[in-house]
């Protein structure tokens, strides 16, 4: 316990020591929204303005911790706040009249598109669920239609790619605009597509992840020094990707973007741990607005301190630095857009390696032959299919011929661990319950985790997170949840969903991530309740992660989350649905599907792959 009262910043909360006294607790009681911490023997408050006030009048002896020294960052986020507001009309009927919507955009994305058209480069600071890549799209064919692009190269994580063949964006792509071409397979097979994009010269947007740049640095920055370009327009989805500026994903970023004119970043938040998160992007994005140089941000908007300096503990010029990060920039949090409904759902994408991909269709082909021509019998299936979803996750239990089981098989990668990685770290330190089936799956989420404890605390901060699975006892459950709920730096809840999907609370959290479905729809429904019940003050954004094999073809990840739409209500009804869509997508007789929408049509991943082209 502290001899003096002191306050400083943790995970954006206010954290307040006090010597015990009577006095102390009521003032400190007397602030609004104070909590007592038992674990950690302080007090904590949302850290605004009228608390830091609060706290100096009731406590005059108080001492302040590094980061709220000066120009804080409690200043900081409302001099941010202050920023934002400046784009909100004041009426939320925006008209339009010059650019006619595929898809009618809700108010907010119209202020945002009618603010991005004014400006070759800018920054679009939309939270997950907010729709910017509908905003990217109206955008991206605005300027085609004005004459001043005809292609579009689109950078994002390797698990937002395959959604621009999906409906949840193409129902947005105008029909003068709408081809898309993503770039798979080897850097040669990338270079080949390219090359063809290149000599048809037909309008669309290429897309690619991030580290398809590495190996094709050198091809787009040759083939954008022609006369006439392969793309006019970049965009960076998820940019904080970029935000170490000695990355070599950073710096190839800006080497390739300074050869269009017209660049945009997209991302949740421009800061997600530190205001030089926002270096490196805007030197991608207008290189004028912060400079060339890490050393000269950090001089002029940085305090160093910890470790060999190296640690952010204070600001300085704060109110510059947001000025000019939003003269370019515009933003929208969930809290501001009324209007949305309380539940987003949203889907990520995981594709399978080629091993994985072979394991899952020779379990296809066993399931298949079980039951072709024969009546489906539900707990058989189930067993079957069973296998089929531990294949997607990275594992499959191997059982002997009475069918126990007698060993694990975890393959050497696991995709849909790699995407939520990048959830996360779009995501934190916001907290985030992350939902599975199989504890396996919990096992190797762990240990993701444990290495974050330890990169974290190596950077002088605090990360831990809680979990609950069938073999956390009983007793400990409810620590559990108390620490997710109330624990600043417990961040994130791993949930096996037939465990701890009832009656707990959870409403700290309003991101929510499904590793994994089960085949009941009652789980899933209670499992989505956790967050979104009484205490929650926030639209609740929900991301399945769904697998695909290694050429694109959907799994049985997607057909279990379309029959739980579906709300089918009983495991054994979704086993036989599920084993009839997978039988009736194997023996379809129509052509593979290419990675591309052309004018006026699509070819989607539903299609199955010609013979001999197996995934």
């Amino acid at each position: 316990m502290a001899n003096t009262p002191s306050v400083e910043l943790v995970s954006g909360f206010l954290q307040v020591s006090l010597p015990y006294s009577p006095d102390y607790v009521a003032a400190i009681k007397s602030i609004g929204y104070a909590r007592w911490i038992a674990k950690d023997k302080v007090w904590v408050l949302p850290n605004s303005s009228p608390n830091i006030d609060a706290l100096k009048k009731a406590f005059p002896s108080i001492v302040f911790g590094p980061v709220l020294r000066g120009e804080d960052k409690i200043e900081a986020e409302n001099l941010m706040e202050a920023e934002v507001r400046k784009y909100i009309p004041a009426q939320r009927d925006v008209n339009i009249t010059d650019f006619k919507f595929r898809t009618e955009p809700q108010w907010h994305q119209k202020v945002t598109f009618n603010f991005v058209r004014a400006l070759d480069q800018s920054a679009i600071f939309l939270e997950q669920g907010l729709g910017k890549t509908k905003i990217c799209i109206d955008l991206a064919t605005w300027r085609f239609r004005k004459g001043q692009i005809r292609r579009l190269l689109y950078i994002c994580p390797n698990s937002v790619a395959p959604q621009w063949n999906t409906e949840d964006v193409t129902k947005h792509l105008h029909l003068d605009f709408n081809r898309v071409d993503i770039l798979e397979g080897s850097t040669k097979d990338r270079i080949k597509l390219l090359d063809k994009i290149y000599e048809e010269n037909k309008p669309g947007y290429i897309v690619a992840n991030y580290e398809a740049l590495l190996g094709l640095e050198d091809y787009l920055i040759k083939i954008q020094g022609h006369d006439t370009k392969l793309f006019q327009q970049m965009v960076l989805d998820e940019s904080s990707k970029i935000k170490h500026a000695s990355s070599q994903r950073s710096r190839i970023s800006w080497r390739i973007g300074k050869t269009v004119q017209f660049r945009n970043i997209m991302t949740g938040t421009p800061i997600t741990q530190s205001a030089e998160d926002a270096f490196s992007q805007y030197r991608f994005l207008k290189d004028s607005v912060f400079g060339h140089y890490a050393t000269a941000f950090r001089g002029t908007y940085l305090i160093l301190g910890g470790f060999e300096m190296r640690q952010t503990v204070g600001y300085r010029n704060i109110g510059e630095f947001f000025s000019k990060l939003f003269s370019i920039g515009i933003r929208f949090t969930k809290s501001m857009c009324l209007n949305l409904p309380p539940k987003v759902p949203t889907i990520r994408y995981a594709r399978l390696d080629e091993e994985i991909s072979k394991k899952y269709l020779q379990l296809e082909r066993e399931c298949i032959a079980e039951f072709n021509g024969k009546e489906i019998a539900a707990p058989l299936a189930l067993t079957k299919l069973i296998k089929l979803s531990q294949v997607t996750s990275g594992f499959v239990y191997e059982q002997d011929a009475a069918g126990e089981r007698v060993a694990t098989h975890v393959f050497k990668k696991n995709p849909k661990l790699v995407v939520l990685e990048e959830i996360l770290d779009e995501v934190l330190p916001n907290k985030v319950i992350v939902w599975c089936r199989f504890v396996q799956e919990i096992s190797i989420i762990t240990e993701l985790l444990q290495a974050r404890v330890k990169s974290e605390s190596k950077n002088g901060k605090k990360f831990s997170f809680a979990a609950i699975h069938g073999a956390v006892p009983q007793i400990e459950r409810g620590k559990q949840v108390e620490l997710f709920q109330t624990d600043l730096t417990c961040q994130v809840f791993i949930g096996q969903v037939a465990t701890a999907g009832l009656g707990i609370t959870l409403t700290a959290a309003s991101t929510v991530v499904y590793y994994s479905n089960s085949y009941s729809l009652e789980e899933r429904l209670q499992s989505e309740d956790r967050a979104h019940r009484i205490g929650q003050d926030k639209s609740v954004t929900y991301i399945d992660i769904l697998a695909t094999l290694f050429k694109g073809r959907k799994t049985i990840d997607h057909d279990t989350l379309d029959i739980l739409k579906g709300k089918n209500s009983f495991a054994e009804e979704v086993s036989k649905a599920l084993v009839h869509r997978m039988m009736g997508r194997v023996s379809a007789p129509t052509p593979a599907t290419k990675q591309s929408v052309q004018t006026g049509t699509r070819k989607t991943n539903d299609e199955p792959m010609e013979a001999g082209d197996e995934f």
